[in-house]
């Protein structure tokens, strides 16, 4: 079964359904902090699915829609957390956290496999149009 969830930010974005989705997309425009990725997660791989304009992991040009996220630093000189077979419950709170913090992706496209450190920043993003 494939689970696809909102924007990792610092807000609860996580496991859209139901009720909960119908109240987010009330909203026009939300202002988050994070990186602005969206996740699918599928048997236990989290795959980039989107980016959102002008946010950090966009903007870094390094990040790629289909990029396999593969372990994530939370924090520069913390041990990488290997995610694959993590839910998106357990991976969602090591990209998220504070304003200017930098968090660590290591990706992979294809055959290879690479670390990308990015800036959470506070970004707008239309939840209607992601």
């Amino acid at each position: 079964m494939t689970k696809i969830i909102g924007f990792i930010s610092a807000l609860a974005f996580v496991g859209f359904a139901g009720s909960v989705q119908a109240q987010v997309n009330t909203m026009a425009k939300t202002k988050v902090i994070g990186i602005g990725v969206s996740i699918q997660t599928e048997n236990g791989t989290h795959s980039i699915q989107a980016l959102v304009p002008g946010a950090p992991a966009e903007k870094s040009g390094l990040i790629a829609v289909g990029d396999q996220i593969l372990a994530v630093q939370s924090l520069p000189n913390l041990p990488w957390t290997l995610v694959t077979g993590k839910t998106i419950e357990e991976l969602a709170p090591l990209i998220r956290g504070d304003l200017g913090t930098q968090v660590g992706l290591r990706l992979n496209r294809g055959n290879t496999t690479f670390d990308v450190m990015l800036t959470r920043a506070e970004f707008e993003f239309d939840d209607q149009n992601p």
